[in-house]
């Protein structure tokens, strides 16, 4: 999962290099952490698995963290 997920970082940066390359200047990424069927659930009680919000929050940190967005 570590290298699908480093794949995919990379991925994006290229996009946001060419982006900048056409004087690009805003980029939207919608990662999909979304509600079922994009979020596992508990088998009998269909309760989500984990909390959709602080998922999308935690990954918008990182990759404001982890992107190439400036310069």
């Amino acid at each position: 999962m570590e290298h699908s997920f480093r794949t995919l970082l990379s991925w994006w940066n290229e996009i946001i290099e060419i982006h900048k390359k056409s004087n690009g200047s805003q980029i939207t990424i919608t990662p999909e952490f979304g509600p079922f069927p994009y979020m596992p659930q508990e088998p009998f009680t269909q309760k989500p698995l984990s909390n959709q919000w602080e998922i999308n929050l935690e990954m918008k940190h990182y990759l404001q963290q982890n992107l190439i967005t400036n310069g």
